[in-house]
């Protein structure tokens, strides 16, 4: 199935600056190798990431599942980023890890109802998703 990445940006002040800039380049490297290193077998998940900003700030801290639907087999999982990580120099990494942790949470609700979902190839194309990028460590 798959990987979907989606963004909440918190007002138009975020459009255009370097970590909006390093989302698409690492949505671009995502697409890339999406089908390669993913098992279309899998349950899919929608990770949801809300950036703090002038118009909206999230509403919680952190990482949490929101809604699974049966028919698609697609959980989402909402993510929450603090506004220090917009401005960091290892922003993609810090993306990356947040990432990561998503899809863990996704691979523990799955668990839990028997659904197949491999989270050793989602990790696996999250990190093929920065190779080749030249960002900041």
């Amino acid at each position: 199935m798959g990987l979907y990445l989606s963004d909440v940006l918190g007002g138009p002040e975020q459009i255009d600056k370097g970590f909006h800039k390093e989302l698409h380049a690492i949505c671009k490297q995502k697409e890339l190798y999406h089908d390669k290193l993913t098992n279309p077998h899998d349950a899919s998940l929608n990770v949801v990431f809300q950036y703090p900003g002038s118009l909206l700030q999230p509403n919680f801290t952190g990482i949490k599942t929101g809604r699974y639907s049966r028919k698609d087999k697609l959980l989402i999982v909402y993510v929450a980023v603090a506004a220090d990580v917009l401005s960091a120099n290892d922003f993609a990494f810090q993306y990356a890890s947040l990432l990561k942790q998503a899809i863990a949470e996704g691979k523990k609700f799955f668990d839990k109802r028997g659904i197949p979902f491999s989270m050793d190839d989602h990790f696996a194309l999250v990190d093929k998703s920065l190779s080749g990028l030249s960002l900041k460590e």
